[in-house]
C-alpha cells in the first residue's frame, strides 16, 4: 500500500511517468515493493516501461556467508544516470528504499 500511496502522490503533482529503483532485487520486500509499483501504474493508468524499473545487479555473498549487495545508497549512480538520460525519461523517481 505504501508504493501505491506514494504513487498517488506523485501522480497529484502531474508526474506520469514514474520509475523505480530497487537496489535489492531478491529481497523479500523489495520484491513486493516492485509488485507493488508494478500494480500501481495499471491502478492509476500510467505509463509502463521497463526501462524505468532499474534493480540493481544480484547480491555477492562473501565467505562469511553475509550478503553484501552489489551497490548500496548513496551509491545508486549507475541505476539513476541511465534513467536521466533516456530520451523519454521520468519525471518522478520511486525508490524502494532510502
Amino acid at each position: 500500500g505504501g508504493i501505491i500511496a506514494a504513487m498517488r502522490y506523485l501522480k497529484s503533482l502531474r508526474h506520469e511517468r514514474i520509475a523505480f529503483v530497487n537496489c535489492d532485487p531478491d529481497h523479500e520486500d523489495f520484491i513486493e515493493r516492485l509488485n507493488g509499483y508494478r500494480a500501481g501504474l495499471k491502478l492509476l493508468g500510467l505509463e509502463a516501461d521497463p526501462r524505468w524499473e532499474a534493480v540493481a545487479s544480484k547480491p555477492r555473498r562473501r565467505s562469511d556467508d553475509i550478503v553484501v549487495p552489489e551497490t548500496t545508497p548513496p551509491h545508486m549512480d549507475h541505476l539513476i544516470v541511465p534513467l536521466m538520460q533516456a530520451a523519454n525519461r521520468p519525471t518522478a523517481i520511486l525508490v524502494a528504499n532510502d
